[in-house]
């Protein structure tokens, strides 16, 4: 499929859950998508279990265009 998004495998007891990565943000002005961008995000890291010192390098990997340039 085009565009598929990966996914990351993630130690949940003794089972692995496939979690899907959040989409990339491109920088469009809408405060829709940034925000749906944030809250996909948050949970992302959430189930990740991604520690709170590395969540804004994490971030930066899935900015893109006029939203990476701002940075």
């Amino acid at each position: 499929m085009k565009g598929e998004v990966s996914k990351a495998m993630v130690n949940v007891g003794f089972s692995k859950l496939k979690v899907l990565e959040p989409k990339l943000f491109g920088g469009a002005r809408s405060s829709k998508e940034l925000e749906n961008f944030v809250w996909d995000l948050e949970h992302y890291f959430s189930v990740a279990k991604i520690n709170i010192d590395e969540r804004v390098d994490i971030m930066m990997m899935y900015l893109l265009g006029d939203a990476k340039l701002w940075w």
